[in-house]
């Protein structure tokens, strides 16, 4: 669990130090960690889901595959 009181505390102290310029870049890295965080956890949650029911289900499905197959 990410300790996001901690995290705004970090970027409260940079802002101190940065120019708002340098202050958004960091703030857009952070915001990216935190989604890949989640993303993972995520990713992790269910493929332990998954194993546990003994299902082999790839998600990165490209669609397209499956659109111009004739029935």
């Amino acid at each position: 669990m990410l300790d996001i009181a901690k995290i705004n505390d970090a970027i409260n102290t940079l802002s101190t130090l940065l120019d708002k310029y340098e202050i958004t870049q960091v703030e857009r890295m952070v915001g990216q960690g935190v989604i890949n965080f989640y993303q993972n956890k995520a990713e992790d949650n269910y493929t332990a889901d998954l194993k546990a029911l003994n299902i082999d289900l790839k998600i990165d499905v490209d669609q397209a595959d499956y659109e111009d197959i004739p029935f």
